[in-house]
């Protein structure tokens, strides 16, 4: 119905919107940190966590904290990649922790403008285009929504003719 059209339109289309800002934004800030230079860092703790999510299910989290110096000042950062996240994987989390032991050295990119702003695995992941996908569902759902807003009513059709011979009420 119309009113339940235009009562839906502006939320989803301005959380489509949103959401796809939000995957183009982050989209460029991980192909950004392909160019990023890199130096030299040490891993200083590397491990999983894990937690209970809200439907009590167990996530787990690769932890790798490293540190590094760019133009003689040390930082310490424990991104991995520039979209961090848990999974309900132990073994991939696992696989990644163990990418990073402690003491291995490793390549640090980092944000010549920000140098405490680094990662250890650059570029774009999955999940970037899973966002833009959500995003681009979204905006087409609201405009489809606001196209039927403009779509003429259709009009009821006609009564049907009463049988022959029958008597009216």
């Amino acid at each position: 119905s119309r009113v339940f059209t235009g009562a839906t339109l502006l939320p989803a289309l301005l959380f489509g919107i949103g959401l796809t800002a939000v995957a183009i934004i982050s989209m460029q800030r991980a192909l950004a940190s392909k160019s990023w230079p890199t130096a030299e860092g040490k891993v200083t703790y590397s491990d999983i966590s894990s937690e209970r999510d809200s439907d009590g299910k167990t996530m787990y989290k690769a932890e790798v904290h490293y540190v590094y110096t760019v133009n003689g000042q040390s930082y310490e950062s424990d991104k991995i990649k520039p979209i961090s996240g848990s999974s309900s994987s132990s073994s991939m989390e696992r696989r990644t922790a163990g990418k990073y032991p402690v003491g291995a050295t490793v390549q640090v990119r980092y944000n010549p403008s920000d140098p405490g702003s680094a990662v250890l695995e650059a570029g774009l992941q999955v999940v970037h285009w899973i966002l833009m996908g959500f995003g681009v569902i979204l905006d087409l759902a609201g405009i489809g929504m606001f196209m039927n807003l403009f779509k003429p009513a259709q009009a009821a059709p006609p009564a049907a003719a009463p049988p022959a011979g029958a008597k009216p009420a």
